[in-house]
């Protein structure tokens, strides 16, 4: 097996050099001999030469649509992100405008913002407002992030009020917050309570977020007015970004209000935000939410009561308050501690504790399911697990199962309670839909289940490969439509990447379908505020 940095695949060292390690990796394979990399033009600055030897590889690579090749060209792009000069910024925008692959274009997309001086930011910008992909426009936030540059960033924020599109705006308003330029408050504020303040519950709730993340006396005076508002995405806004501003009087008792919000995702947001800033004050309004009938608020609520006091003390709200009673009037022992209460349990699905009574399975059943380690295949780990958390399922916990391959199946139409009659149908189902066959349509799979679940709160997804049927099969394409249909539901989603049989990721050079697949599973989850695991063996 090659290592980094060898000479490989017809390569000088020269060329190999001058790439990063994963990058050098990538193009092992190429097979090309690319004698003309070599560091023969010394009148040249080394950082120049490195970009003209990129470029020569993703020439090389370019003519080829296979996944090697697309990956060899991905790799070019990131690493040119790294080297910010004309002619890097000039070839990624080539890349951007002419590469047939979209994940290769959404790469150099990245790596233009990654350079992000004012120069890159304008191309950029024009090019996303000028282009008819969606794809590009949806990436805009996330790609210029990171930019260093702050007359970049104004730059961006006087254009705010000029942008028609509205999936463009939307990216820049994100954009905007995540910079926290200061220069677009007025442009925000515009959007948000001014007489051009638009309709849409997404942009109004990035809007808040931005005014939020930017800080001040406005943004505070904003905050608090949509803590009351009728519009939940604005209240939903305020429960996230209120505790960013001073925490006085008027922002605890608009925090108290949030935490008794009769809409669940608000004060489940309130409780989080209650957590993360340890606010002793506001303890007795979340051992309140301990009695909320939705699990996940009462997870969200002990989490934050941990989080607060130091102190486990289960999920029973009557040991809470005597707890707090006693540490109210100075009565706790010396360790400060009551006896656990918690008198609670959940089921288990492979490492995740179930914390919802709104849950949704969602298993992958294509062909690569057959594949497993010569004592069982995944298809027969994924059904064993499924099986055994669904009988661990009590009521009111209501669920529901979907399996999928070239299309999904669901077992019913929405959430069914966790009955016993209830828990053996489902069981039944899923022993009979255990048949790997087709493909890997997770795009589809995923868009219907969030449509037609609207009571779900919590969904998991077990897959063992990259996209490859449905409407969408680039995952960046799909991680995008996800995060925008799901900005408002806030359905949790947890993913589980299935790779038993699955060799190592470094026998690759930790590239390849298995990590593609598995940095897709991970983004899923992490922009959806779940977790990611990985099981390479099976589960006991």
């Amino acid at each position: 097996m090659r290592r980094p940095g060898r000479r490989a695949g017809g390569y000088t060292g020269a060329c190999v050099r001058v790439l990063s390690v994963g990058v050098a990796i990538l193009l092992a394979g190429s097979g090309s001999g690319s004698g003309s990399a070599r560091a023969d033009t010394p009148d040249l600055e080394p950082i120049e030469r490195e970009v003209r030897a990129l470029i020569r590889v993703y020439d090389e690579n370019a003519s080829n649509q296979d996944a090697a090749h697309r990956r060899r060209r991905r790799a070019v792009a990131h690493r040119l992100g790294a080297l910010p000069t004309p002619t890097s910024r000039k070839q990624l925008l080539r890349i951007v405008k002419d590469d047939p692959g979209p994940r290769v274009r959404i790469a150099a997309m990245t790596a233009l913002g990654t350079i992000a001086d004012l120069d890159a930011m304008k191309k950029l910008l024009t090019l996303v407002v000028r282009s008819d992909e969606e794809l590009l426009g949806s990436t805009f936030a996330g790609a210029v992030a990171r930019c260093a540059d702050p007359e970049a960033a104004r730059w961006l924020a006087l254009q705010l009020p000029r942008i028609r599109d509205a999936g463009v705006r939307l990216a820049v308003v994100e954009a905007l917050g995540s910079l926290r330029v200061r220069e677009a408050e007025p442009a925000l504020l515009a959007l948000e309570v001014g007489p051009r303040a638009l309709g849409s519950p997404a942009l109004r709730y990035e809007c808040l977020r931005a005014l939020g993340r930017i800080g001040g006396r406005t943004a505070c005076r904003v905050l608090l007015l949509a803590a009351r508002s009728k519009q939940k995405a604005r209240r939903l806004a305020a429960a996230e970004m209120l505790l960013t501003c001073e925490r006085d009087e008027r922002t605890l008792a608009a925090m108290r209000v949030l935490l008794g919000d009769p809409d669940v995702l608000v004060h489940e947001q309130a409780a989080r935000s209650v957590g993360e800033a340890r606010l002793m004050e506001l303890v007795p309004e979340l051992i309140a939410l301990l009695e909320n009938g939705r699990l996940r608020v009462k997870h969200e609520a002990q989490k934050s009561l941990r989080a607060i006091t130091g102190r486990d003390l289960g999920y029973v709200p009557e040991t809470w308050r005597q707890w707090w009673k006693a540490r109210s009037e100075g009565r706790l022992d010396a360790a400060g501690n009551l006896a656990d209460g918690s008198g609670f349990s959940v089921p288990k699905y492979y490492d995740f504790k179930v914390f919802s009574d709104r849950l949704l399975f969602v298993v992958d059943v294509s062909e690569s399911m057959k594949i497993g380690d010569g004592r069982v295949t995944r298809i027969d780990v994924a059904g064993r697990q499924l099986l055994k958390t669904i009988g661990e399922l009590r009521e009111p916990t209501q669920f529901n199962v979907i399996t999928f391959a070239g299309s999904p199946n669901f077992w019913e139409k929405g959430l069914k309670p966790a009955t016993e009659t209830h828990r053996r149908r489902a069981a039944r189902w899923v022993s009979k839909q255990l048949l790997p066959r087709g493909g890997t349509n997770t795009y589809d799979t995923l868009l219907r289940a969030l449509h037609e679940n609207p009571e779900l709160d919590t969904l998991y997804l077990l897959s063992d490969g990259l996209p490859t049927a449905g409407k969408a099969t680039v995952p960046e394409q799909i991680l995008a439509r996800v995060r925008d249909l799901n900005r408002l539901r806030r359905v949790r989603i947890h993913t589980i990447a299935l790779l038993l049989g699955a060799p190592p990721d470094e026998e690759r050079g930790g590239v390849g379908e298995t990590a593609d697949m598995t940095d897709f599973m991970r983004r899923l989850a992490e922009q959806n505020g779940g977790t990611f695991i990985e099981i390479r063996s099976a589960p006991p």
